[in-house]
């Protein structure tokens, strides 16, 4: 019988001076004991479900490796007590008007991405069906209504990103004959 655990994160890589969580973690956290050392975590996994809750840094190292080389570090993050855990849920539709494009063989999409959110792209054989919050790895950056080289019968997949490159809404539509110049 599992009675206790503790979640740990594990962080490993290369000191960039100017970043706001390694600042905070190598110039603020690093030199002080106890409570000073307890902080929160925020962890969205790739498919959207967020895992937070207090924490307390660990083990933090700064430095070693070639004299030429990037400064390496690493360090690790213990949850303290059971964390919150928000299940992903599926992205909100966003609304797209699909047209021939200008151009042989292309189409269009319009929509408008909220504050600060960009668009994407994605054609493939079949619709994704992704979180909100979730990572999409392999789209094209979009403007709204420009031409994308397309045929009859792929999906077009499109995306409104958020700052972090994270789905805020989605739209998936098979493309007909009435779709592509």
């Amino acid at each position: 019988d599992v009675i206790g655990m503790q979640k740990t994160y594990a962080f490993s890589g290369h000191r960039v001076v100017g970043d706001t969580a390694q600042d905070y973690i190598f110039n603020t956290l690093q030199e002080t004991l106890g409570d000073n050392r307890k902080t929160q975590i925020r962890h969205t996994d790739a498919n959207g479900k967020v895992v937070q809750g207090d924490c307390t840094v660990c083990n933090i190292v700064e430095g070693g490796g070639d004299a030429n080389a990037k400064t390496e570090i690493s360090f690790e993050v213990h949850v303290n007590g059971k964390p919150t855990v928000t299940e992903a849920t599926t992205a909100p539709e966003l609304t797209a008007t699909i047209a021939a494009g200008a151009t042989v063989g292309t189409t269009t999409a319009t929509a408008t991405a909220g504050t600060g959110d960009t668009l994407a792209y994605c054609l493939r054989s079949s619709a994704l069906s992704p979180n909100g919050g979730a990572y999409i790895f392999g789209l094209t950056s979009y403007t709204s209504a420009a031409e994308i080289k397309a045929s009859v019968g792929q999906v077009l997949n499109l995306f409104e990103l958020d700052a972090n490159s994270r789905v805020v809404k989605f739209a998936a539509h098979e493309l007909v004959t009435a779709d592509i110049k």
